[in-house]
């Protein structure tokens, strides 16, 4: 396989992390802080796969970061990662030396879709916020189908006392 311009990889690891700043700029306030959040842990769980891998190769560790940040920049703007993370695979698989590397590079995307797979549940049970009563449904207090008290001990609302008066079977009111 040619091997793919140092300028193109070099221009990837501008252009990626460069139109993500710009995403997370234009984006809302409260998904700030959220891909904020997101972004720390899912790197660090990138890193952390990254150096399992014992490669001393740069292309798959590329890759898991292109692919971090195109998974992450698609939680906020679907279309827009979706194209940062077809142009990290190309871009990966392009560069690549033999099918060696092309395993790697596709490795390498592997490893960020499971760091963003980890992160975003991770940093949704570690996030700071606050959390009143008002924010639980009904479902949280055992209120449901199956009428549950309120408590959760299994007691089902039967309603007030009924009397079981036989005589008046038969009778029309």
């Amino acid at each position: 396989m040619n091997q793919l311009p140092p300028a193109v990889l070099s221009a990837m690891t501008v252009a990626i992390p460069g139109i993500a700043l710009i995403v997370w700029l234009a984006s809302a306030r409260r998904d700030k802080g959220t891909l904020a959040g997101f972004a720390v842990v899912a790197f660090g769980v990138a890193a952390a796969l990254a150096q399992a891998t014992e490669s001393h190769v740069v292309l798959p560790h590329l890759t898991t970061f292109g692919g971090t940040t195109a998974l992450l920049v698609m939680t906020v703007r679907r279309r827009v990662g979706g194209v940062l993370g077809v142009t990290t695979l190309v871009v990966g698989v392009a560069a690549a030396h033999g099918p060696a590397d092309v395993v790697g590079a596709l490795g390498g995307a592997l490893a960020a879709a499971l760091a963003v797979g980890v992160a975003i549940p991770l940093w949704g049970w570690l996030s700071p916020r606050p959390l009143s009563l008002d924010d639980l449904g009904p479902q949280e207090f055992g209120h449901d189908d199956l009428g549950l008290d309120g408590f959760g001990l299994g007691v089902k609302d039967v309603g007030p006392a009924t009397s079981h008066d036989t005589s008046a079977r038969g009778s029309v009111r």
